[in-house]
């Protein structure tokens, strides 16, 4: 589950970035994707998001991305590297930093695997 995610950076000119979570299988980004719905106008979006991933196998590392959706582009807010070790096979539930969340910025996104 993708659960929600916070601190993020504002990427919006006139209002509050508009953010939702895409993953997927790290060098396998055709087998299979997850994304989340857009929640608009905020830093701090739960999404409450379930879904499996097929062609997931033990060693794979899962690839998150967290970006705020514009009419005619999409900023990059965060990325997350889960290597299936921190979850396969007891799984995972907690709050992990974002890379690439701005400068300055710390973000989180929070996983229940």
């Amino acid at each position: 589950t993708i659960v929600s995610a916070r601190g993020l950076r504002d990427a919006d000119w006139v209002a509050r970035s508009d953010p939702y979570c895409v993953c997927e299988i790290a060098g396998k980004p055709r087998e299979a994707k997850l994304q989340t719905k857009v929640i608009n106008n905020n830093l701090d979006p739960v999404w409450e998001h379930n879904g499996e991933l097929p062609g997931f196998r033990p060693g794979d590392t899962l690839l998150f991305k967290v970006y705020d959706k514009d009419v005619a582009t999409k900023d990059l807010l965060g990325t997350l590297h889960l290597e299936s070790a921190r979850f396969f096979p007891h799984g995972f539930e907690g709050e992990v930093p974002l890379a690439d969340a701005g400068k300055g910025k710390v973000a989180y996104l929070k996983l229940k695997i």
